[in-house]
């Protein structure tokens, strides 16, 4: 008989700590970083993402494995599969990727985000890495041909408030190096 751990639902978000210090440093991120350097680090966590995954056979790929608590991730979110994982990854790129496009051309009125509605299935592990490199390809290819990523137009993020296409921008490389770091998690306790 397997164990299932007990853990918070999805969409209940950070401890209110976390979440006061996740918003200070992303804001500072935010003011610091540039397109080209928000991109740069959205290149290499996925270039350190890939490196992680030879790490896993194809099979452990689709197999659970439950994390300590990530700065960044909720709790509902540790007890994933690699597959589970890259599959979440690939739907928050390509939102992303829709919202700033959105944002660049000053259109609003895009669809509220819910947390709970961005985990992932479980499914293929195959499936899932393609999904991940579509998503890495056309959002890099994307940012590369935008004349400008800012905006006046904002968006809401549950965690963050109001974001411009920069902030936006900024949050694909953060949110990719918070999986990047639990899969590494994952790789050590396999």
């Amino acid at each position: 008989m397997v164990n299932t751990p007990q853990l918070g639902a999805p969409g209940d978000g950070l401890p209110w700590y976390e979440l006061f210090f996740a918003k200070a440093f992303f804001g500072l991120y935010c003011f610091k970083t540039t397109t080209r350097q928000a991109l740069q680090k959205f290149e290499e966590e996925a270039s350190l993402t890939r490196l992680l995954l030879n790490e896993f056979s194809a099979d452990d790929r689709t197999r659970k494995i439950l994390v300590p608590r990530v700065f960044g991730i909720e709790d509902s979110s540790r007890n994933w599969s690699v597959a589970m994982l890259l599959a979440h990854v690939a739907i928050v790129n390509k939102g992303i990727h829709k919202i700033v496009e959105s944002l660049l051309r000053e259109q609003g009125g895009l669809p509220i985000i819910e947390i709970a509605k961005l985990k992932p299935p479980e499914g293929s592990a195959a499936e899932a890495l393609e999904r991940f490199e579509q998503s890495v390809a056309n959002y890099v290819a994307f940012i590369k041909q935008a004349e400008t990523v800012k905006s006046r137009a904002t968006h809401i993020h549950p965690w963050f408030g109001p974001m411009n296409a920069h902030g936006w921008h900024c949050l694909a490389g953060v949110h990719l190096c918070i999986h990047r770091r639990q899969l590494g998690f994952m790789a050590a306790l396999q």
